[in-house]
C-alpha cells in the first residue's frame, strides 16, 4: 500500500486521514496538515488494535493495521470511505493448505 485516504466522523466532526509510509515510519495527515492531538491518538489504536480475520493480528507499524484500524470503528466514530493506492496488503495464507489460514 502507498497511500491510505479515510474520510470519517470523529465525534460529530468530519475529518480526512491520510496515511503513507516513509523509511518504516507511518506518516498522518489530518485535513491537510499534522494534528498533535489526533496523531498519538490514533498510534495508541495501532498498538491495540483487534485481530483481523478472527486471529492474524498485523504489524502494528503497518499499513495493514492503519486500514484495521479505521475500519473497525475505534479511531473513527462513523467511517464514510476509504480509499488505497497501491497493491493492497493481505492476511497471510497457505496456498498449498487451504486449511491454514489466520
Amino acid at each position: 500500500m502507498d497511500k491510505i485516504t479515510a474520510k470519517g466522523l470523529f465525534g460529530t466532526v468530519k475529518i480526512l486521514v491520510e496515511v503513507t509510509k516513509e523509511d518504516e515510519e507511518l506518516i498522518f495527515d489530518f485535513n491537510g496538515e499534522e494534528d498533535p492531538l489526533l496523531e498519538p491518538l490514533i498510534r495508541h489504536y495501532l498498538n491495540y488494535a483487534p485481530a483481523m480475520g478472527g486471529t492474524y493480528y498485523p504489524p502494528t507499524n503497518s499499513m495493514l493495521n492503519v486500514v484495521n484500524v479505521l475500519q473497525n470503528g475505534s479511531f473513527f466514530t462513523k467511517l464514510i470511505s476509504l480509499e488505497i493506492e497501491g497493491e493492497p496488503e493481505t492476511i497471510p495464507f497457505d496456498d498449498s493448505d487451504p486449511n491454514i489460514i489466520y
